[in-house]
């Protein structure tokens, strides 16, 4: 008999998965600091917690997803404090923030096919908004592609369908 969980992550805002473990970030309003938990994806049970220390203000990392060419789980900075990528590599437990090269503020991050792409949210300068490969070690931006549907607004929500090669959001 196959049994099926549902996981209840209350007070934890941002996830990642990789291949075993599900990671999750705490928001901060409900905590005095920042944290990544591992947790079994199975029963939900807690396998480590570390403290996270790249952070001392209320904005941690968002839009976080697994890049499995470096063990790495990956973000962005909250509320466009500055535009930098944070890594956290789940083997060694160590962080890093690496800024990106963009002029405009970057809203949401997807690994595709073991590459960073990032939601630049170009409406703030009155341009389209575009999505933009990152190079996750230098932080430059790779390519840039504007959107063409025609709003105002970046796509948010974004997900990645490996079958049609294909990196879709949605635009609110």
């Amino acid at each position: 008999m196959k049994k099926n969980y549902l996981i209840a992550l209350s007070f934890f805002m941002y996830c990642g998965v990789n291949a075993q473990n599900l990671y999750v970030v705490n928001d901060v309003n409900f905590d005095s600091e920042f944290f990544i938990k591992e947790l079994n994806p199975q029963t939900g049970a807690t396998l480590s917690t570390q403290a996270l220390t790249s952070f001392t203000n209320n904005y941690g990392p968002v839009s976080l997803d697994y890049l499995p060419a470096t063990n790495e789980i990956i973000g962005r900075i909250a509320y466009y404090i500055n535009n930098s990528l944070w890594k956290y590599n789940v083997q060694t437990k160590a962080e890093t923030l690496l800024p990106v090269a963009s002029s405009v503020p970057l809203v949401e991050i997807i690994v595709a096919n073991n590459r960073i792409f990032a939601v630049s949210d170009k409406e703030v300068q009155g341009i389209a908004p575009a999505i933009q490969e990152i190079d996750g070690s230098t932080g430059n931006v790779l390519s840039s592609y504007d959107f063409n549907y025609g709003g105002d607004y970046c796509p948010i929500s974004l997900s990645f369908m490996p079958s049609t090669n294909t990196i879709f959001g949605i635009i609110p």
